[in-house]
Order: C-alpha cells, then sequence, then structure tokens
C-alpha cells in the first residue's frame, strides 16, 4: 500500500482527483466523499466482511495511476478504461480480503505505533513530513484518517504474511547439483547454413498464382470500414484558465490556511544504535570515550552503529516525526541543543547515541509565498463547479440538435473533429473506449443523432456526432499485386530452403559426417566445442535451439533446423556435458542459491494466496 501511495501522489493523478474531490466538497460537504458518495453501498463480501463500493473505486483510481506511471499512457487510452478495470480490480480486492482474513485467524495483528511510523514514512518528501500531502490523498481517495491507518495496517499485516511463508522455503543440495548441471552446461554442435541466394534465382511467380493468391484472401486487402466524428469539448482544466480569482477570495483562503495551521518544532536527528549484547556495554563505554575526544559522530556511526539502515548514513535519520519514535529518544533529542550528544538512553531498541542535527521551528508561509498556489486551488475548484454546469448546458443544448453549431455556441468552445477511424483503431479521443463505442452505437452511426453526454475521467465531457463514413473496400488487384508476390517468393524460397534441409537431415541420421554433407552440398559449415549459453559468438536463435534439443544417443546426434533471415540453418548436436556446483565461484554459487530460493518463495507465496482464496466464501453483488 505504501508503495502505491508513493505512485499515486505523482503525475496528473493526483491533481485530477484532488480536483473533483475538492468539487465534491465544495457543492456536498466533505461527507459527501465519505459517505454519500457511495451511499453504503456493498459490491461484494469475502467471509462476511464487506467490499464496499468505495474501496472499489478507490482501487480502480490506484490501478489507472500505476498504468499511467508504468507505460506513460494518455488519459483517452483505453487500458485506464473504469468498466474494464472493474472487474480485476474488485478480484483483487476479493483476495486481500480473504487473505487478511486468514492471518487475523492465526492471531497476526499490528500495533498502531508501528502503523502510524509508516504512514509517516510513506508521506514524508526530502526528509520532512508533508502533511498537505497526507491530507490530499486522505480527501482524493475517500479515506478518513482512521480508514487510511486500517487500511495500512492491513497491508502491513499481509507483508508480514507473505515474508512468513517465503521465509519457509530453503534449497537442497539435490536442487543446487540440478540447477548447476542445466546453469553450467556446455554443449558441442555443427551447423551446415544453406543460404537464401541457392534457392533465389530459382524462384518465379506466375501471374495466374497472384491471381488465385488475391481471389483466396480477399480479407486481407480489405481496407475496413471507417467513420469520422466531429464533436464538442468541455473540461476542468480548459475551464480553470477562464476563472477570476479575488484578492479578498484570496486572503479568505489564506486566513482559513493559518487557523488550520499546526506549528511546533521539527527535529533532525543522527543516532548510534548498540543492540543489547554481551558485549554491548564495552562498546558504548568506548564509543563515550571516543566522542569525548572529538571523533567525529558520522565516523563512529558507520563503525559501530547497529542500525543498517542509518549505518552507512553516518547515523542520519532524518525529520524526527512525532510518535514514531521510542518515548526515551524522543525525550532525549528535545533536550539537547543543535550539535550536541546525548548520554547513552536506553530504550526497547537498545541503547542510542543521539545527535541534535537541526532544530527549526516551524512558521507559516507568508501570503505572497502561497499567494499563486492559493489562486490555482481556488480556480480548479470553481472549475469543478462550472464544469458541472457545463455539463447541464451540453444536455440541454444538444439534445435533438440537427448539429453541434448551437452547442458550440452555447459553452463558447470551437467544434472539433477526428481523422477517420476504424473500430478498435482510433487515435487521439477516438482511442477511448466510451468515445470508440459510441461512434458506432445505433443513434450516432445509423440515425445520424448527436450522442449522450459522454465523460471520461470525472473530467471531460463530450458530445460526438457522425461526420463521415466510408464503407469497407477491397483494394485493386494492381495496388497489391507486388506485395503479394514478395509473399508468394517467400513461401517457395522456404519451402526449397526446407526441402534441402531435409536432405541434409536425412543423410546425418544415416551416418553421413556433417561436413561432408555440407561440403557435397556447397552451404557453409562450423564447429563449436563446448559452448555456454552465455556464449555471444553463436547466433542466438542457433544456441538457443541448441539447448532445446535432447541429448544426442551413442548412434546418432541430435538435429533440428533454424530459421533466420538469411537463410536456414541445421543444428547437428553431438555431446553435452552437465555444470558441476562445485566448480563454481562462491560467488556464482550464493548467487544461484539465492535466485533459486526466491524462486522458491514466490511459489510458495502464489501457492499460499491460491490456497486461502479458494477457500474463501465470497459473493459479488
Amino acid at each position: 500500500m505504501l508503495q502505491s501511495m508513493r505512485e499515486n501522489m505523482k503525475g496528473p493523478t493526483a491533481k485530477i482527483v484532488v480536483g473533483v474531490a475538492v468539487a465534491a466538497m465544495v457543492l456536498f460537504g466533505v461527507e459527501s466523499l465519505f459517505v454519500n458518495s457511495v451511499g453504503g453501498s456493498e459490491v461484494a463480501t469475502v467471509n462476511g466482511e464487506d467490499v464496499s463500493e468505495i474501496e472499489l473505486l478507490r482501487a480502480i483510481e490506484q490501478q489507472k495511476n500505476r498504468l499511467r506511471q508504468q507505460f506513460d499512457l494518455d488519459e483517452t487510452s483505453d487500458m485506464l478504461n473504469d468498466d474494464r478495470l472493474r472487474t480485476p480490480a474488485l478480484m483483487n480486492l476479493v483476495r486481500q480480503k480473504a487473505l487478511h482474513h486468514a492471518a487475523s485467524e492465526q492471531g497476526m495483528n499490528v500495533s498502531p505505533s508501528i502503523v502510524k511510523a509508516e504512514l509517516a514514512k510513506a508521506f514524508t518528501r526530502d526528509g520532512e513530513f508533508n502533511k498537505a500531502q497526507l491530507n490530499n490523498y486522505i480527501a482524493a481517495y475517500g479515506y478518513t484518517p482512521a480508514t487510511l491507518a486500517q487500511s495500512e495496517a492491513n497491508a502491513y499485516v499481509l507483508r508480514q504474511l507473505f515474508n512468513g511463508v517465503s521465509q519457509t522455503e530453503f534449497v537442497t543440495q539435490a536442487e543446487m547439483d540440478a540447477m548447476a548441471a542445466i546453469a553450467g552446461q556446455k554443449r558441442s554442435f555443427a551447423t551446415i547454413e544453406i543460404s537464401r541466394s541457392l534457392v533465389e534465382d530459382k524462384v518465379t511467380v506466375t501471374d495466374e498464382e497472384i491471381a488465385q493468391y488475391y481471389q483466396a484472401n480477399e480479407a486481407q486487402f480489405t481496407e475496413p470500414e471507417k467513420v469520422a466524428l466531429e464533436y464538442v469539448e468541455v473540461t476542468i482544466a480548459d475551464l480553470a484558465k477562464t476563472q477570476n480569482v479575488s484578492d479578498k477570495e484570496l486572503k479568505a483562503e489564506y486566513d482559513r490556511e493559518q487557523q488550520e495551521f499546526q506549528g511546533g518544532t521539527e527535529y533532525r536527528v543522527s543516532h548510534i544504535l548498540i543492540e543489547s549484547a554481551d558485549d554491548s556495554a564495552a562498546k558504548i563505554a568506548e564509543i563515550s570515550a571516543k566522542l569525548k575526544e572529538g571523533q567525529a559522530f558520522a565516523d563512529l556511526a558507520k563503525e559501530y552503529s547497529d542500525d543498517l539502515g542509518s549505518k552507512a548514513l553516518g547515523g542520519e535519520l532524518g525529520l524526527m516525526v512525532e510518535g514514531a519514535f521510542p518515548a526515551e529518544f524522543e525525550e532525549a533529542a528535545k533536550a539537547l541543543s543543535a550539535g550536541n550528544v546525548s548520554a547513552p538512553v536506553v530504550t526497547d531498541a537498545g541503547t542510542h547515541f543521539i545527535r541534535l542535527d537541526e532544530k527549526v521551528v516551524v512558521e507559516p508561509e507568508s501570503f505572497e509565498s502561497r499567494k499563486e498556489a492559493l489562486a490555482a486551488m481556488l480556480r480548479e475548484q470553481k472549475a469543478s463547479v462550472a464544469y458541472l454546469e457545463k455539463i447541464q448546458v451540453l444536455e440541454e443544448v444538444s439534445f435533438g440538435a440537427s448539429d453541434l453549431s448551437a452547442t458550440a455556441s452555447a459553452l463558447g468552445v470551437p467544434v472539433k473533429s477526428t481523422d477517420l477511424f476504424a473500430r478498435g483503431r482510433g487515435t487521439g479521443i477516438a482511442a477511448n473506449t466510451v468515445i470508440a463505442n459510441a461512434a458506432f452505437a445505433e443513434d450516432v452511426y445509423a440515425q445520424g443523432q448527436n450522442s449522450q453526454v459522454l465523460e471520461v475521467e470525472g473530467s471531460r465531457a463530450f458530445v460526438v456526432r457522425l461526420k463521415q463514413k466510408v464503407p469497407a473496400t477491397v483494394q485493386p488487384l494492381e495496388d497489391v499485386k507486388e506485395s503479394i508476390t514478395q509473399q508468394i517468393t517467400q513461401t517457395k524460397v522456404i519451402n526449397e530452403l526446407q526441402t534441402l534441409a531435409a536432405d541434409v537431415v536425412i543423410a546425418i541420421e544415416k551416418g553421413e559426417k556433417p561436413e561432408v554433407v555440407a561440403e557435397e552440398g556447397e552451404y557453409s559449415f562450423n564447429n563449436y566445442e563446448g559452448v555456454e549459453r552465455s556464449n555471444t559468438d553463436v547466433d542466438f536463435m542457433v544456441s538457443r535451439e541448441a539447448f532445446s534439443l535432447p541429448r544426442p544417443d551413442a548412434k546418432s546426434p541430435a538435429v533440428t533446423t533454424v530459421n533466420g533471415a538469411e537463410g536456414l540453418t541445421v543444428v547437428v548436436l553431438s555431446e553435452v556435458v552437465d555444470g558441476d556446483v562445485n566448480n563454481l565461484p562462491k560467488e556464482q554459487r550464493d548467487a544461484m542459491e539465492q535466485q533459486l530460493r526466491n524462486q522458491l518463495a514466490s511459489g510458495a507465496v502464489e501457492s499460499f494466496e491460491n490456497r486461502v482464496f479458494e477457500g474463501a466464501k465470497y459473493k459479488l453483488k
């Protein structure tokens, strides 16, 4: 969940969702996001526990943001369609509920202090806890502070559950031997390359063959039916550019922020942690002595600290978030002056030497420094309200109209148009499933009417109308003759090569030596001894096939053929020598063992998830 938070607070999605959330709060009050927007509806039950509509909507939006980040998708992409994502998002929630139920039955839980610390880390940017981002995230995704904490608690428990399952896996010596035998395997083989040039000059294509191919494959040369649309569009982003915000409104919003502002003091700290052990007292005394001698705190942290997370950073912990550290730690840190180091402080984690790196009194930003951001926020709030009003106008004026001119005039926007596109092949707005489906719907496509209002991503609204329709047409033979000739030629060349290769394989299987067969046919011959899988001197396709062949028996080699751009290659495998784990360097053995353990752990977690899911009692509504 924490990774999801970090991803979801990046890019345009945060702005869009927060804008919609703010609009809802302006119009209906903050409770609308948490209660009225879902009306208490449930979309599924899992082992007696409900999955709410808002949980599903949140999961869909988070998945959409992951897809945007991963594939750099345009907002009109079909991959971001709500209907497309709804079912997989719902089933993923069902699986999570089932898994958490299984964890709860085993008595697994997490303390509120850990959850608080995890949330603090999730919303820390550049070493500083960002409360504004936390509040925006809560509003944007329909959380309350309590439900966000519960969601993170559930996610934390599942992480611990999966970690426990994966840690049960171990690697046996037999598994290591088997993996090393394959990974370190060496193979000896010969290749006979039959070049395309040997048969290309012999291949001819007649006009009769071209005509027959054209008639038999008419669908291949048919241009699909296409349409072009004209449309009007209203967006929150465009409306925001036209909104005016007065100085009075800015000052009122700034004053509201100041009333909610929570000042205080921020502490940046570093520490050296000595965990309890037989020699801990000696270490603590040694560190105390070296600090008194003036040795650098960071150097001592790198040498002595048992906190692996901060050790390499010279003990730096960054901002001390209230409640995220033990009470004894926080009290000692707050009592220090900047640059000073505490006496040893004992907590449940061990003994700490704490240095206060910086102490900053947090003060509110000035009106001038906040003015630009406040103006942008208020413009977006107003645009969200205006957007809903424009949708009303869009619906009323476009309904039953014979064109889009009156609609465009009423909204103050231009009539735009798309290029011609076929079903499922649109670009721009036509790539969006909602728009594409409307283009070929009965009212627009057959009756020539304006579409209903089509809303995309909750921030863009369209009405579309058919502009042009081009029926499916078969391309003339003359336009595709060259393409057909090339396809027939290619087929004949491959057939000729396969015939020659078949003769080579038969000769080798009868006992003739590969080099002799290659010489007789005037083919290129190469011999490879003890080739490893990672060898880059051999063509990749040839090497892959050579390592896919079964072991040759004592009487005959194993033989296969490989298609290539320059011709066809016959691969003749003569010997296989397995790898030996004892011959591998220690680093390679360790890496192999870790890789195998990770694979087994992944399989164990997946198997566990499947068993839990299969045993769950769930119902989709």
